[in-house]
């Protein structure tokens, strides 16, 4: 038992002595701020260029913009038969058929 001790004991005789020559180093990054960079004043503007006309891109953005619309077409008409219908449809029937009945009733008093 006592062996074991004195084991120990030298164990941690040894790891002290070598944490006394051990270095650690530390590395501190601190995040600074992106400068941004100020624009310089001109004494008279530079005229911005613009871009020659293309009917090419007149066209595709045309046919873009018909593209869309359809879309939002399709889109509206599959909603009005998906949600729109099924809840309007009671509603409907039940004016049918109170129109219907009340025909009826002026039919029946005019015999």
């Amino acid at each position: 038992m006592e062996g074991e001790i004195e084991q120990v004991k030298g164990r941690k005789n040894y790891l002290f002595d070598r944490a006394g020559y051990s270095t650690i180093t530390i590395q501190l990054d601190p995040d600074l701020p992106q400068p941004v960079p100020d624009p310089t004043p001109t004494p008279t503007p530079t005229p911005t260029p613009t871009p020659a006309w293309t009917p090419a891109q007149t066209v595709q953005e045309a046919g873009d913009t018909l593209g869309s619309i359809l879309r939002v077409i399709v889109k509206i008409t599959i909603w009005l038969v998906i949600v729109v219908v099924p809840l309007l449809s009671p509603v409907i029937l039940g004016v049918w058929a109170a129109r219907r009945w009340t025909n009826r009733q002026r039919k029946r008093q005019v015999e």
